[in-house]
């Protein structure tokens, strides 16, 4: 009888045994694990971000604060950051979004350990600013993929994050690794971009563009060129005659030019046409530009309104930024109250 219960009792235990996961795919909690990291990284929970963090990850996160070496501190400072520098709310107001893409490589190590890269977007948008990022994460699992640990790559840090995996890893195999890496990032991003269809908005366009590449070669006496005169009479009577119009015009592009001067890369370009007013010789549109800062993966679009203005029927071109204390009063020094109403008369569309 305590034969017959033993074999019994052995059947039970074997029978309780999990199935093999021979023929289940190692990436089957990948995508999962990815999304829950950098969620919680564009979040600040670094306590879940904890969870998915390769050690790697945190190494490079502690050469961003050179002078702060305690990791935990360094965790205090993003947290504090995430609110007072306004993160927290430019997260809430683009609706941030993280999206997980495709497995774009996968290597073995070894027998339980796999290496697989995976892409992903990071997109936010309203009425006028865009973000958009796209970037790789390195995905570690040692146990055949019931768990996995992540490095996000940063472009800054791509040459930290090789030396760092090539002290754990064969050489080889993480020159692979980011051949692919180099290979991914290189893809462009395809934008729709404004598409003149006369040539009074191929006009616009080629000195709108001009007047772009003034502000980004540093160029302020060929930029102070393309901005409407009016703004000058207008600041000139706002101040009542304290400063020449030359002093004001020279004060009025430095000031604009310091937004810009710290950029290393920067593009402006027009979105669409919002409206468009034809008054005796002049056109007058309203338009939707977006400031481009980064390249084609990372990128940072800072949008606004303008106002082009053509006193010659599309000819020549002149420009001037929407702005609520002074579009109207500079229009009407040449234009009647029709035409501001009805150029200023539009709802922006995306």
């Amino acid at each position: 009888m305590r034969t017959l219960i033993f074999y019994v009792l052995l059947l039970f235990i074997f029978g309780c045994v999990p199935k093999s996961d021979k023929n289940e795919p190692i990436d089957r909690n990948l995508k999962s694990n990815a999304q829950e990291f950098m969620d919680s990284k564009l979040n600040y929970d670094f306590d879940k971000v904890t969870i998915f963090a390769h050690p790697i990850f945190w190494e490079i996160t502690k050469l961003k604060f050179p002078e702060e070496n305690n990791l935990n501190a360094i965790k205090q400072i993003l947290k504090e950051k995430y609110v007072s520098a306004g993160i927290q709310q430019m997260n809430a107001d683009l609706n941030m979004k993280i999206n997980i893409g495709n497995i774009i490589d996968s290597i073995s190590n070894n027998n339980d350990e796999y290496i697989f890269l995976i892409d992903y977007e990071r997109t936010g948008e309203n009425k006028f600013d865009k973000i958009y990022a796209k970037s790789i994460i390195v995905a570690i699992t040692k146990d055949k993929g019931y768990s996995w640990k992540f490095i996000d790559i940063d472009k800054d840090f791509l040459p930290q994050t090789k030396e760092l995996l090539t002290a754990i890893y064969p050489a080889i195999l993480v020159d692979s690794i980011f051949n692919t890496i180099d290979n991914e990032l290189k893809i462009s991003t395809i934008e729709t971009r404004f598409a003149p269809t006369d040539d009074s908005e191929i006009n616009f366009l080629n000195q709108f563009n001009t007047y772009g590449k003034a502000f980004y070669n540093g160029n302020i006496n060929e930029s102070v060129n393309f901005i409407y005169p009016d703004i000058f009479e207008y600041l000139y009577d706002k101040l009542q005659g304290k400063y020449s119009i030359n002093e004001i015009k020279s004060s009025y592009i430095e000031e604009l030019y310091k937004q810009f001067s710290s950029e290393s890369k920067f593009e402006f370009r027009i979105s669409k046409i919002l409206n468009k007013v034809k008054y005796q010789n002049s056109l007058i549109y309203a338009v939707s530009y977006h400031l481009k800062r980064g390249n084609q993966n990372d990128y940072t679009l800072v949008g606004g309104e303008m106002i082009a203005i053509s006193a010659d029927n599309g000819k020549k071109w002149k420009f001037m930024e929407r702005n609520q204390e002074f579009t109207i009063p500079v229009l009407s020094k040449k234009y009647p109250d029709r035409v501001i109403s009805e150029i200023l008369n539009y709802e922006y569309e995306k």
